[in-house]
C-alpha cells in the first residue's frame, strides 16, 4: 500500500485460501518503508534479472516527486529509483521471457505521465545494464495542461 502521510510504502499480506464464510479476511499489515514525498500507486509484476529469469518487484509510482521506486520484496530494499517527467500515473507492464526464441524476450513498463499527456517507456530487462530503469521511449507530445500556459 502507498502511504502518503508519512510517505512509505506500507507492506502486509492478505490470508491465503480464505472460505467464503470466514469474516476475517481482512489484510494484515507487518512494515513500513519510508519513501520520497508523493507515493500515490502501487503494482507487483515481473521484471526480467540479470539471470535472464522473471522476478517479482514492487513498483511504486510517486506522482509529486516524479519518480518510481523498484523495491524488492526479498532483500528487502530499493533497487532502482527512476526519474519520470511531470505526474507520473498510469502503468502498464509487458514482460515476455521465451527460452525457444530470445527475440521475442522482453520487458517493458508503460508510463503514463498525466500532467503532459505523453507515455514513457521504461526497460525491465536487468541484463541491459546502461537502460535498465530508465526512459528509453517517448510516445506522443508532451502537452502541458492549458491553465500552465
Amino acid at each position: 500500500v502507498a502511504n502518503r502521510s508519512p510517505a512509505s510504502l506500507v507492506i502486509g499480506q492478505t490470508p491465503p485460501n480464505v472460505p467464503n464464510t470466514l469474516t476475517d479476511d481482512l489484510p494484515q499489515f507487518y512494515d513500513s518503508v519510508p519513501m520520497t514525498t508523493g507515493p500515490s500507486r502501487v503494482f507487483v509484476g515481473k521484471i526480467i534479472d540479470t539471470n535472464g529469469e522473471l522476478a517479482t518487484p514492487v513498483f511504486i509510482i510517486c506522482f509529486d516527486s516524479r519518480r518510481i521506486f523498484i523495491y524488492d520484496p526479498v532483500t528487502r530494499r530499493f533497487e532502482t529509483e527512476i526519474v519520470t517527467g511531470r505526474g507520473p500515473h498510469a502503468f502498464a507492464l509487458d514482460v515476455v521471457l521465451d527460452p525457444n526464441d530470445e527475440t521475442l524476450t522482453h520487458a517493458f513498463a508503460y508510463l503514463g505521465h498525466f500532467s503532459d499527456s505523453y507515455i514513457g517507456v521504461i526497460d525491465l530487462d536487468q541484463r541491459h545494464t546502461q537502460a535498465y530503469g530508465t526512459i528509453v521511449l517517448s510516445i506522443g507530445q508532451r502537452t502541458p495542461p492549458r491553465a500552465s500556459k
